[in-house]
């Protein structure tokens, strides 16, 4: 199975760019509709020149990742990619510019599907609806979420994988197995929180999986790994505490949750910063040895020279 998740944001293409880009990370890239790779961030911004329309969002954001059971024997980076690429078409066929980039941090295979919201042949900013009933048209819509799902679901059974629907109808079965309701709604919730697994534990475990990224090197770079978790900043005091919110609408403050206070970030930032220096550092002197290893025989000859022994 594997999930398609759409990300809110309100950075710029540049800084996805950047984002995406840290450390060279990204481990397979496929471009639609863009000429230049390697500045797809300026063909965004200057097809929203050319029209005018600057302001507002820059871009849709979608993350598509497998399965964490299924993801150990099913999938690789060459499969989950060209499954983002073959999401990312329909939005290209449309006549928008989309890039896809598959990334593996802290060993999970994902997919960032980066879509600009200016349309490159007509003008019309990009419009995706979340309606999930079937009869609902909304006819300003270029996408409906509904369709990408059927997408995924279709690319899943294509390579012999669970849907969406398949795994849940498997995850009641086996509560009816255990002797537990099938998860609706309101049933799922009283049994997470049964299980200890309430908001604040699974907002918790998604702030401790960012606190382990050491991509994390600026206050923009913390905002976007928020938003892949589905979370965002509710309010910051002035003594700089934090409340975070989640996709659901709860929030916590940080003080509930462990140290992800202004403070803690700030050391986050600053222990990234200093790491990714050493890696600079490490970089540099690695490419010193490499050009010194090529140069032997050039110096070999010079001393000679130096020496007197050159015939």
């Amino acid at each position: 199975m594997a999930y398609l998740k759409p990300i809110s944001s309100k950075n710029t293409v540049s800084n996805i760019k950047k984002y995406l880009e840290k450390n060279d990370r990204n481990v397979e890239r496929t471009e639609l509709n863009i000429s230049d790779p390697d500045h797809w961030d300026v063909e965004m911004r200057e097809v929203k020149a050319l029209y005018e329309k600057e302001k507002g969002v820059q871009f849709f954001h979608l993350i598509l990742s497998p399965d964490k059971e299924e993801e150990k024997n099913n999938y690789n980076v060459r499969t989950i990619h060209q499954m983002g690429v073959e999401v990312g078409q329909n939005f290209a066929d449309l006549g928008y510019q989309v890039v896809i980039e598959t990334h593996i941090d802290n060993g999970k295979i994902h997919d960032h599907i980066i879509i600009n919201s200016v349309n490159m042949e007509t003008g019309k900013k990009l419009r995706v609806s979340n309606a999930k009933g079937e009869d609902y048209v909304d006819n300003k819509a270029d996408v409906y979420m509904r369709d990408l799902y059927k997408i995924t679901d279709a690319l899943c059974l294509e390579k012999g994988l669970n849907t969406l629907s398949q795994s849940k109808k498997e995850k009641d079965q086996k509560s009816k197995e255990k002797g537990r309701q099938p998860e609706t709604k309101k049933s799922d919730e009283i049994y997470i929180e049964q299980r200890g697994k309430s908001f604040k534990t699974k907002m918790r475990d998604k702030l401790q999986h960012i606190w382990m990224d050491e991509n994390i090197t600026s206050r923009e770079d913390f905002t976007m790994a928020l938003e892949e978790e589905g979370l965002q900043i509710s309010r910051v005091t002035g003594t700089g505490h934090i409340t975070y919110k989640d996709a659901e609408g709860h929030t916590s403050r940080a003080s509930k949750l462990g140290a992800f206070d202004v403070p803690d970030l700030q050391q986050l930032i600053a222990k990234n910063k200093e790491l990714e220096k050493q890696r600079l550092n490490e970089e540099k002197k690695q490419e010193e040895i490499r050009k010194l290893q090529k140069e032997p025989m050039h110096r070999n000859k010079s001393a000679g020279r130096e020496m007197g022994y050159s015939r």
